[in-house]
C-alpha cells in the first residue's frame, strides 16, 4: 500500500501542528515524502549540532492502509521522536551525568504539562 499526495498534505499539517503545540521552535524542520524508509511508516532524522531535523512519511506501507488516523498518529510519533531526541542523545553520551539527565527529563515533562495536562484538566 502507498501513501498519496493527500496523505502527505495531512502529514505535513499534523507535523506542523504538533511542532507548534510542543513548542519545538528551536529546530529547523523539513518534511519529506519518500520511499527510502524500510519497515516504518515515518522517520525523524536529526542533526543536533545544526538543530535541524527531517521528518518523513514513507510512501510504501507494506502491511497497513494509510488511513487519516494512522497518518496523523505517524506525524505525532515522529514529532515526539524530535521532542525526546536531546534526552536520548544525552543518555547515550559518557559525559552526561545524572543531574543533566534529570534536568532534561524535567524539561520534557514541563512541556507535556503545559501542552497536554493543562488542556485536559
Amino acid at each position: 500500500m502507498h501513501t498519496t499526495k493527500k496523505d502527505f498534505e495531512l502529514f505535513k499539517k499534523e507535523v506542523g501542528k504538533w511542532i507548534t503545540t510542543l513548542g519545538l521552535f528551536s529546530w529547523d524542520v523539513t518534511i519529506q515524502h519518500n520511499d527510502e524508509l524500510e519497515d516504518s511508516y515515518g522517520s525523524c532524522q536529526v542533526n543536533p549540532t545544526g538543530r535541524t531535523a527531517c521528518i518523513s512519511l514513507n510512501i510504501n506501507w507494506d502491511d497497513e492502509e494509510p488511513t487519516p488516523h494512522r497518518v496523523k498518529l505517524t506525524a505525532f510519533h515522529e514529532v515526539c521522536e524530535l521532542l525526546f531526541f536531546p534526552y536520548s542523545l544525552m543518555a547515550q553520551e559518557r559525559y552526561a551525568n545524572e543531574e543533566q539527565l534529570i534536568i532534561e527529563r524535567h524539561t520534557i515533562i514541563s512541556t507535556l504539562e503545559r501542552v497536554i495536562f493543562n488542556k485536559g484538566g
